[in-house]
């Protein structure tokens, strides 16, 4: 005959689990479509541009950082190509596992300024619906730029290609300290 063991009882010390978002463990939308050539080489230029000119300025300069309004588990984020948050610094980013920002936390301002480089993909929803979005968190400027030479993007009503105007980069001025960059000569120049 056999014997029956008592049941072993486990006791474990409630330990709280650090809240995650769903967006920042799996890919978004924006994350499958990838990016082009052109996308990523700009993209990588004017983060290294920035970086120059905010190098003597206590500022966080971030490529794709998901953004988050409210502690919801399945929010949608917003993840713009560039965000310029001036005046926070981030100790040691590369360091840590920093995978959002989380405007809900204390101390997590938005960014003053966000830039996006279209795709065909994104352009409606770049020109169209991400101005509201951004500039309700409270972003200061926006930049939507086209890579195309020229700018281009397909026109919803009539299904054609026409010239889009956009805010290319030599319009930045407010937060970039007095500095213009020029998109065509990819170099700063000192503004007035």
């Amino acid at each position: 005959m056999r014997v029956k063991k008592p049941p072993v009882m486990v006791v474990r010390s409630p330990v709280k689990q650090p809240f995650v978002h769903y967006y920042d463990l799996h890919p978004t939308q924006e994350d499958l479509m990838g990016e082009s050539v052109a996308q990523s080489t700009l993209i990588h230029y004017l983060l290294s541009v920035l970086t120059y000119l905010f190098r003597t300025t206590t500022c966080f300069i971030v490529s794709n950082l998901n953004l988050y309004q409210r502690r919801r588990r399945y929010e949608y984020p917003l993840a713009p190509d560039i965000a310029l948050f001036k005046g926070v610094t981030i100790p040691n980013p590369a360091a840590r596992e920093f995978r959002s920002w989380r405007l809900y936390e204390p101390n997590r301002p938005p960014p003053q300024v966000m830039f996006e480089f279209s795709a065909e993909e994104t352009w409606k929803t770049d020109i169209e619906e991400k101005p509201a979005r951004y500039a309700a968190l409270g972003v200061q400027e926006y930049i939507a730029y086209d890579p195309n030479d020229p700018p281009r993007a397909r026109s919803a009503r009539r299904g054609i290609m026409k010239r889009i105007a956009f805010a290319f980069l030599g319009d930045l001025r407010g937060h970039l300290r007095g500095y213009r960059l020029n998109h065509q000569g990819h170099e700063a120049h000192e503004g007035e």
